[in-house]
């Protein structure tokens, strides 16, 4: 007799459930990361567009200037970055970086370290006091310790009242999962429906026999199906083709959790290949506010190694200061349009108002690029600032040329950025007759 059994009661998938920080679990991130795919691809977006335009050193001393950028330099900063943002944003929630100092406390060299192997012990107050290097599974209270002052730490996403910083892959982690089942179910789907299958009836050949006789013979006449075959058969035999729909809408499901994926992971659909009909003004809005979060990015490391990295090495904090170049083009181009306006505005003094170094700063030139150049008092209406007895030099024609040629914003701008501009438009150019007013 057949038994028919119920299981109700705990069955269903229970969502939201805690991702409570583990050495163990730090380790899994990891792994969705190395072999993740879309989101180790996704993650190293975010380090790509941070570092992608380069950076900058500000400072007034030329001198400290150079002695940071020699030692950037030396222990190859941009992999630095790199490392950063892939462990602290995107699988561990805290990049750790170890600095090496010479036995005469110059520092020697920085050393990424494998944040799945650390633990943060802090006191009462949040503050850290020390950091310990366990490889055993149960955490003991021993490992290697490392003092704070040796340590540089980007912790992006540090939530109020936690000592770890949580990682893109914990925030996105339901998702990510999601998208694996349905990756893989998909590919299950086509495996088992993608190829057509027959169903071969046989009718016994003398109603005195039984049909299994005849079914070894013909189904080596079916073995081998090949995909121009064509079937000849008698009225015993019927051939039925199986799973005529196919596999179904299997597109439709990947790219609805591929679409989540995207949302929880905030990159832009079409950073990864989709396009779901949208039009180029929705995709370049999306593009605008992954460049707002590039930019955040971008301030939180910079503040990062500043503190912890680029003081030491000038001994001042604040001398030198480390800036990432915007990566917006648009930002870029309208900050090139103001500075243009705002040096055409001054007549024969085009750096009256902006300064010739902060200019050049602002396109990435040094100082050393830069063409002799002496402002000299001269009658309104006059076109140079040169003296008459000095031959310019090919910086400043280059540059004359480019301020009498200044295209228009429609020249410049795409409709689409014209749409993204016209918000900020009317604040321009009250900051513009501003300047004019007060430069008479």
């Amino acid at each position: 007799m057949r038994r028919t059994r119920v299981s109700v009661g705990g069955a269903a998938e229970k969502l939201f459930a805690p991702q409570e920080r583990s050495r163990a679990k730090i380790r899994e991130y990891r792994t969705i990361y190395e072999q993740g795919g879309i989101v180790a691809e996704i993650i190293d977006a975010y380090a790509l567009y941070a570092i992608t335009n380069g950076y900058r050193l500000q400072g007034a001393d030329e001198a400290d200037v150079a002695a940071v950028q020699e030692v950037l330099d030396r222990i190859g900063f941009y992999d630095l970055v790199w490392s950063a943002i892939v462990d602290g944003y995107g699988w561990a929630g805290d990049a750790i970086q170890e600095i090496v100092f010479t036995r005469g406390g110059d520092i020697y060299g920085v050393e990424p370290r494998d944040p799945s192997t650390f633990e943060i012990d802090a006191d009462e107050y949040g503050n850290v006091v020390r950091y310990r290097q366990v490889f055993d599974e149960l955490d003991t209270g021993g490992g290697t310790v490392v003092e704070p002052e040796f340590v540089i730490r980007f912790s992006p996403r540090l939530l109020s009242g936690k000592v770890y910083g949580a990682p893109l892959i914990k925030r996105a982690y339901d998702d990510i999962m999601r998208d694996a089942e349905t990756a893989e179910a998909a590919r299950k789907a086509i495996k088992r429906h993608g190829t057509a299958k027959w169903h071969i009836k046989i009718a016994p050949a003398d109603p005195k026999l039984p049909v299994a006789d005849d079914i070894p013979v013909i189904r080596r006449e079916f073995e081998n199906i090949e995909s121009d075959n064509e079937f000849v058969t008698d009225d015993k035999v019927d051939v039925v083709q199986l799973d005529t729909g196919g596999a179904g809408p299997v597109a439709e499901y990947g790219d609805i959790a591929l679409q989540r994926l995207c949302a929880a992971c905030g990159v832009p659909e079409e950073m990864i290949g989709l396009r779901r009909g949208t039009t180029d003004a929705t995709a370049s809005s999306r593009m605008q506010a992954f460049y707002g979060k590039i930019g955040a990015l971008q301030r939180k490391i910079a503040d990062v190694y500043n503190t912890q990295l680029i003081d030491r090495i000038t001994g001042s904090p604040g001398a030198v200061k480390l800036v990432f170049n915007d990566v917006n083009p648009v930002d870029e181009a309208t900050k090139s349009v103001w500075i243009a306006r705002i040096m055409r505005s001054t007549g024969a003094q085009p750096f009256a108002v902006l300064p010739r170094a902060w200019v050049a700063s602002q396109f990435g030139i040094s100082e050393d690029m830069l063409e002799p150049y002496s402002p000299e008092a001269v009658s309104p209406g006059a076109t140079s600032a040169m003296p008459d007895d000095t031959e310019p030099g090919e910086a400043e024609l280059e540059a004359r040329e480019l301020a009498r040629g200044i295209p228009d914003d429609n020249e410049i701008f795409s409709p689409v950025e014209r749409d993204i501009r016209r918000e900020v438009d009317a604040v321009r150019e009250k900051v513009l007759a501003a300047l004019k007013k007060e430069i008479g």
